[in-house]
């Protein structure tokens, strides 16, 4: 890797562009080329995006050359995410027609997400916020599970799938709970 004249590298000093690929609430996913891949400016744009308040994770993937970004959406927020990442000497482009989409007109898993939110919110109330639909969806299905098995019946769903929907689902609706409730401070 050479370095230029103000003691950056070659390498930092290129102009790399990235690509927002998707865009929903908490989730953020850039595309790029090899070269930018690879470049000392995506890592450390991948570096600065790490240190804004309210990310939650910032993930590469060699494979798909994109990086994937979790955030809190309470704390952090694309304009300064971006910041971050112009900061750092990357430059971010934003498809026109994603922007508009996802300001404007609801997606079909925005309009999914808000109806099992709205039934959330209800089971909660309903329940003095004792139970919600990620408890209560895994149980169902565990529940679900102990009748196939005590009737031993062979037909429908076996038991043991329905045992590890029931687990599955549990840890996999309760684990952005505990992400958030481990991030350093």
């Amino acid at each position: 890797m050479s370095v230029n004249g103000n003691g950056r590298s070659a390498d930092a000093s290129k102009a790399v562009s990235i690509r927002v690929m998707h865009a929903s609430p908490g989730r953020l996913r850039v595309k790029m080329d090899r070269d930018a891949f690879e470049s000392d400016a995506v890592r450390n744009a991948e570096l600065a995006l790490a240190d804004v308040k309210g990310v939650l994770e910032v993930r590469r993937n060699p494979a798909a050359r994109s990086v994937l970004v979790r955030y809190d959406v309470q704390t952090a927020s694309l304009p300064h995410m971006f910041a971050a990442v112009a900061g750092a000497g990357v430059t971010v482009d934003v498809p026109a027609a994603s922007a508009s989409t996802t300001s404007e007109t609801p997606t079909l898993g925005d309009l999914i997400t808000g109806t099992f939110s709205r039934a959330d919110e209800w089971v909660s109330g309903r329940t003095s916020r004792k139970a919600d639909l990620r408890t209560l969806v895994p149980v169902g299905l565990a529940a679900l599970a102990a009748r196939e098995f005590l009737a031993g019946r062979a037909v429908g769903v076996p038991w043991f799938v329905l045992a590890w929907y029931a687990f599955d689902s549990f840890y996999k609706l309760r684990r952005e709970d505990s992400d958030s409730t481990q991030q350093p401070n």
